[in-house]
């Protein structure tokens, strides 16, 4: 198996954050004694990103599936499945081991076919692409919820809880919709959580009623809800699932006050609960830290020193820079700013600094090394359009060659190498518009400062750097809001701050060690322990109303 092959099969069955996420939930679940099953689609195809010789990228959809089955376990006997138009499906069954927890595959080619499909991936000569994409997606939206019935009943498991991870999975409520599951015995003890993921609206669709009437929803879940009231042609999904499901949360705790504001939720303010997002240390925190706490100051910069050296030396093998490259990076402190390429997560304050020359020289005279990339979904012209722009304004500029990097495929697979070896990590985003984000947790727990807009779950392990000011623990520099959004001097201000914290040795080591000083906080060992109080909070609740209805 290729190189890009194999990049190609990990983004395909981990693309965006929740992806990774979800594997590690389920690994640390699984090993705090949970019995836990994970149930996915198998997709055939993956968007990734390639680079022409002239040094531009582009967009390359490939086959990714096939990689992937020749590692699974195959279960021989299929799921039929009647899809909400009646016609019926067959789905082969592929199984992995996640640690203690089984995984399981759903694989239909003709439906799995992409990651995120959008007009792009529709079949030549079709008519309307978008609306193409739009029922495929819905197909895999059906085959994920009403296939992880069908194959619980396979399996002759009644759950105790379904986790619900965003909107597309809604089909896995057995209630929600009219068709075999509804009211199975199997599942008349389950209790449904709804995990909500992200704050913005793509993730918070809104359908018609014909919409729903298609799609089988029983009337009875939506036509009491107040945006069904207003609007019967405006019904606000989300709303729907946490009126029908008996548990919710949200990913960091200023995520869930964002939810709890929302209009069409303020009326469930009380059963938006939070448990925040965190990473796991096995897969990303490198060995060198784990007995941090044991370190003297000399030896826990020997080893920060030591990984900083493997990263450039892995980095100049996989980008295949020149032999200066490398020298040149040992002096310089190292920053990453790799995250899915969107409007909120301001990419563009990097192209702004770049095209104007007073911001460019501050960037410059700072002599920082910025490693720069992310995921851009196929249908994204606007984050396409800005790579593109950015890489051409780079070039243009001979001042930036070892300043500002631009890296492809940030993916599931390499990407520990990268955490382990920065110095900084950088979060940005529009006020209120990131649920959590989790690439400054897999650098903290790796000894690296933070530069970060005070949203998603920065506040509560990134405690900032003041000028002037001892500031107990110290670890990260705030990236200042003006009008709710970041600004290309706000950013330089923080870098400016971190590379006067990095130049002073002794404050550095302090800086690196308060970093990872956090690493219970941002451990996914914690959200496992908070995600199985939440299913006993429930099952609790389950029986309690069980005892009532039955006259105890």
């Amino acid at each position: 198996v290729s190189f890009y092959a194999a990049i190609g099969a990990g983004m395909s069955t981990s693309v965006g954050g929740i992806g990774p996420l979800l594997r590690e939930r389920i690994i640390a679940q699984a090993d705090d004694g949970a019995e836990v099953i994970g149930v996915t689609l198998l997709y055939d195809k993956v968007w990734m990103q390639r680079w022409h010789s002239w040094g531009q990228f582009y967009l390359d959809r490939v086959k990714a599936g096939d990689y992937l089955r020749r590692v699974l376990k195959e279960h021989h006997d299929p799921l039929h499945i009647k899809l909400f138009d009646g016609t019926e499906v067959e789905l082969t069954v592929w199984e992995a081991q996640y640690g203690k927890a089984r995984v399981f595959f759903l694989d239909n080619p003709d439906i799995g076919t992409i990651v995120y499909p959008g007009g792009f991936d529709a079949p030549p000569n079709t008519e309307d692409p978008n609306r193409w994409a739009d029922d495929m997606r819905l197909r895999q939206s059906w085959i994920v919820g009403r296939g992880t019935l069908a194959l619980l009943k396979r399996l002759k498991v009644a759950p105790d809880t379904i986790i619900l991870s965003e909107t597309p999975t809604i089909f896995a409520h057995d209630g929600l919709v009219k068709d075999a599951y509804t009211g199975d015995t199997l599942f008349k003890n389950t209790k449904y959580i709804f995990n909500d993921h992200t704050p913005l609206e793509y993730a918070h669709p809104v359908w018609p009623e014909a919409s729903l009437e298609r799609l089988k929803f029983d009337p009875k879940y939506y036509r009491e809800l107040d945006t069904y009231q207003r609007d019967p042609q405006r019904v606000d999904i989300t709303q729907l699932l946490i009126d029908a499901c008996d548990g919710v949360y949200g990913v960091s705790k200023i995520h869930g006050d964002v939810m709890r504001s929302m209009p069409t939720l303020q009326k469930y303010a009380s059963k938006i609960e939070v448990i925040t997002n965190g990473v796991s240390p096995e897969i990303w925190q490198a060995a060198s830290f784990t007995d941090f706490k044991k370190m003297n100051d000399e030896t826990l910069l020997a080893k920060k020193s030591e990984e900083k050296a493997k990263f450039i030396n892995w980095l100049w093998l996989r980008y295949k820079f020149d032999s200066a490259w490398k020298e040149d990076k040992k002096t310089r402190p190292i920053i990453l700013w790799m995250r899915r390429v969107t409007g909120y997560k301001r990419l563009d304050i990097l192209k702004e600094i770049v095209r104007n020359d007073r911001l460019r020289e501050r960037l410059v005279r700072m002599n920082l090394c910025l490693l720069v990339g992310g995921r851009i979904h196929q249908q994204d012209s606007h984050s396409d359009r800005l790579v593109f722009e950015l890489l051409d304004l780079i070039q243009k500029h001979a001042e930036l060659e070892n300043q500002v990097i631009i890296l492809d495929n940030f993916n599931i697979w390499e990407a520990p190498q990268i955490f382990s070896g920065i110095d900084a990590s950088i979060m940005v985003s529009d006020v209120g518009k990131e649920a959590a984000a989790t690439g400054f947790m897999k650098a903290q727990m790796n000894g690296a400062m933070v530069i970060a807009t005070p949203d998603g779950a920065v506040p509560e392990s990134v405690i900032y750097h003041r000028p002037g000011q001892k500031v107990k623990g110290a670890n990260g520099f705030e990236v200042a809001y003006y009008n709710g959004s970041p600004t290309p001097d706000s950013l330089l201000d923080a870098l400016g701050q971190f590379r006067a914290v990095y130049d002073d040795t002794p404050l550095r080591i302090q800086y690196v060690r308060n970093a990872l000083a956090q690493l219970d906080q941002v451990s996914v060992h914690r959200v496992s322990r908070e995600m199985i109080a939440m299913c006993e909070r429930l099952k609790k609740k389950n029986h309690v109303d069980n005892c009532v209805k039955a006259g105890c």
